[in-house]
């Protein structure tokens, strides 16, 4: 008789050869490690010998107590997959404090730009006015005063612009990119693409576009063209493939509905995006090299070094 076992991850149903109670199994669902109960206690009656029994029945008998362990799963299907996927889920509603909190945050944060456009402009300023008037500096120097005077004028006027340009230069050059993605195709990964898809329509979230993969211990869902798709709903999904290999598929379903909840929050979404945006974009100018950091770096060891 075939004995009914439920994995406690899945909670998926299935039967277990007789005989095998107490082996190791693996869920064919969720490829999860499970133990099937042991046997309950035989009746007093029950307990005799056992029968001699033919040597083809003890063969039998041998090969169905090593299926659990030797055979292995059945590799998902993206019907079963969408089967296991209740819903749908109702959206929390952002109360209006929560929107009146966001306004104020993104308002602070779009003022920040504007104050280093300000720094930018004081220092241009500046440079400008020290080349325009302190010209004094040469008035009743002779000599080798003169040069001394010579160089105090001409270091603010030379360190002033390099200054001004490296403040500029954020402004258009694209952060370096040191990670390499891959894009994913929904013909060859028909499974994976099913399985978002019924995750966005139960959490009532806009379906990504692409599905990209990297080296990562992350995932993370993003406006595919950054601000220019603020508008519509043209997303891209990133798998970090280290954290796809430590999850199971539960919980990795758990982690991109949390990733695609963010999309259903609609407007809510787009304001922190732009908060998050903004900050991001400081914390690269301070702590990472851009595009053109990388290229003066590998250009100035290979020129002369008093150049360089």
């Amino acid at each position: 008789m075939a004995i009914r076992v439920v994995c406690p991850s899945c909670e998926g149903v299935f039967n277990a050869p007789d005989g095998s109670h107490g082996k190791k199994a693996v869920c064919p669902r969720c490829s999860s490690a499970i133990r099937i109960p042991a046997a309950a206690p035989e009746p007093v009656a029950a307990r005799r010998s056992p029968q001699p029994q033919a040597p083809e029945t003890r063969a039998a008998a041998a090969s169905s107590d090593e299926t659990p362990e030797t055979t292995k799963p059945a590799p998902l299907t993206a019907g079963q997959l969408v089967a296991a996927i209740g819903g749908p889920i109702d959206p929390v509603r952002p109360t209006l404090m929560y929107r009146l909190s966001i306004l104020l945050s993104l308002g602070a944060m779009l003022l920040m730009p504007l104050v280093y456009l300000g720094v930018i402009a004081a220092a241009c300023y500046a440079v400008y006015y020290h080349i325009a008037f302190h010209t004094f500096i040469f008035e009743g120097v002779r000599g080798r005063g003169a040069v001394y005077a010579f160089l105090i004028y001409l270091a603010p006027a030379l360190i002033g612009p390099l200054m001004i340009l490296f403040m500029i230069k954020p402004l258009f050059a694209r952060p370096a990119r040191h990670q390499k993605t891959r894009s994913l195709r929904r013909e060859s990964e028909p499974v994976l693409f099913a399985f978002v898809d019924k995750i966005c329509e139960t959490v009532r979230a806009p379906k990504p576009k692409r599905i990209d993969i990297d080296c990562d211990v992350n995932a993370s869902a993003s406006f595919r063209k950054g601000m220019l798709s603020m508008l519509g709903n043209d997303l891209v999904l990133r798998l970090g493939m280290p954290l796809v290999a430590g999850l199971t598929v539960r919980q990795l379903g758990g982690v991109l509905a949390h990733e695609f909840g963010h999309f259903s929050q609609g407007a809510g979404m787009r304001l922190t995006y732009l908060v998050r945006s903004i900050s991001h974009w400081f914390t690269r100018v301070v702590y990472e090299r851009d595009e053109w950091d990388e290229w003066l770096n590998t250009n100035a060891r290979e020129i002369d070094f008093r150049f360089a």
